[in-house]
């Protein structure tokens, strides 16, 4: 399967601001939206939604 760094890789990459530590997916479980933090080796499935946050420098 994808992780969510092979997907982000694929999307092309995250920017120079991206937060690593703050990556959140959303995914449809029983018919509902679930949001939580995930590593970036965490697995993606269809339908997942992927967000990274921006870091403050």
């Amino acid at each position: 399967g994808m992780n969510v760094l092979t997907a982000l890789g694929m999307a092309g990459g995250p920017t120079f601001r991206a937060n690593s530590d703050k990556v959140v997916i959303t995914r449809i479980v029983g018919g509902k939206a679930v949001t939580g933090k995930v590593r970036l080796d965490s697995a993606v499935l269809p339908g997942d939604t992927i967000r990274v946050y921006e870091g403050w420098f």
